[in-house]
């Protein structure tokens, strides 16, 4: 009969479950970075990011506390909100993803109402053209102000390596 003994691996009894909320994930990269960093905090023993949900799970031995892995995020440039309660952390997060997904889609809808003019002539043909200019005037906004969020999380990729 082989004994077994149990390392302090699987110490359960000390170990914290913390889930944070990231935002401003845009790639895998992001995620990969951000899961870097919470692992080479003293005292985390495991981290996992998912990026479709935009969440951090970490599991820690009790010596991080949970403010010190909200900084350990925002210095790799990304916004966290640290979830402990579940039944009043996830409602607030419902009604965050609800705003944000209600700014997105006016984005979107203005950006596509400022491309209109500039696809009209290549579906009506040369019958209705666009000065070049205007052309300018349109592209400017859609360009730097719509797809200010992928300029964005470009740089913050850029910067932090």
């Amino acid at each position: 009969m082989t004994d077994f003994t149990l390392s302090n691996e699987f110490d359960i009894e000390n170990e914290q479950h913390l889930i944070f909320h990231v935002r401003g994930m845009t790639c895998a990269g992001c995620a990969g970075r951000a899961e870097k960093a919470l692992k080479a905090v003293s005292g985390v023993k495991g981290a996992t990011i998912n990026l479709a949900l935009e969440t951090a799970d970490v599991v820690t031995l009790s010596e991080p506390s949970p403010a010190t892995l909200n900084k350990t995020l925002e210095a790799v440039g990304f916004t966290t909100d640290l979830n402990t309660d579940e039944a009043t952390g996830s409602c607030h997060l419902q009604d965050e993803e609800l705003n944000a997904f209600l700014t997105d889609s006016r984005r979107v809808g203005l950006a596509a109402l400022l491309t209109l003019p500039l696809i009209a002539p290549m579906v009506l043909g040369e019958k209705f053209h666009v000065p070049p200019l205007v052309q300018l005037g349109l592209t400017i906004p859609i360009v730097f102000w719509f797809g200010s969020q992928f300029f964005r999380g470009a740089w913050l990729s850029i910067k932090s390596g």
